[in-house]
């Protein structure tokens, strides 16, 4: 679910402004980070925005810039 909807934003943002080319590349950072997860060894937690912060931070080496944060909140709430 989560990365069906980072898509449905990634094609809307794919004819976008400069101003816009920011959350287009956050969104395309989160689906690779998503992507990026084991499916048998780690639970992606959908419903968790703390847990998936936590995971995803992890997974980029360094933590999530607020660009990311919120769309993530966007997503789950």
């Amino acid at each position: 679910m989560l990365l069906y909807n980072l898509k449905k934003i990634e094609c809307a943002l794919e004819k976008s402004t400069s101003k816009k080319m920011e959350i287009h590349t956050s969104v395309t950072r989160l689906k690779t980070l998503l992507l990026s997860i084991d499916n048998r060894a780690e639970i992606v937690p959908e419903s968790s925005y703390e847990k998936l912060v936590a995971i995803l931070g992890n997974l980029n080496g360094k933590p999530l810039s607020s660009v990311d944060k919120g769309i993530l909140r966007a997503i789950i709430e």
